[in-house]
């Protein structure tokens, strides 16, 4: 079955809010506004990329990769470790 990109955008837009809540989990991120502002984001922006009606952008990836260590082969495919080994 061939992946369309709307499903690939899904599946990415879901693993950003997964790290939201294993960044919350592991006490790195403490609110949703604190979040947001680390990956330039507007707070009720996110609310409708959980809703999926929207996607994040690659700015909103890259920031999240580059301030929280989380692993783009992770973000942009689900594959590997959360986070990068340093």
């Amino acid at each position: 079955m061939m992946t369309t990109n709307k499903q690939v955008q899904l599946e990415i837009a879901q693993r950003f809010i997964k790290s939201y809540h294993l960044l919350c989990a592991e006490r790195e991120v403490r609110t949703k506004k604190e979040f947001c502002e680390k990956v330039h984001l507007w707070q009720q922006n996110f609310s409708i990329i959980e809703q999926g009606k929207m996607y994040c952008t690659l700015e909103h990836i890259y920031y999240l990769a580059s301030h929280y260590g989380v692993s783009l082969n992770w973000l942009i495919k689900g594959e590997g470790d959360f986070k990068c080994q340093l």
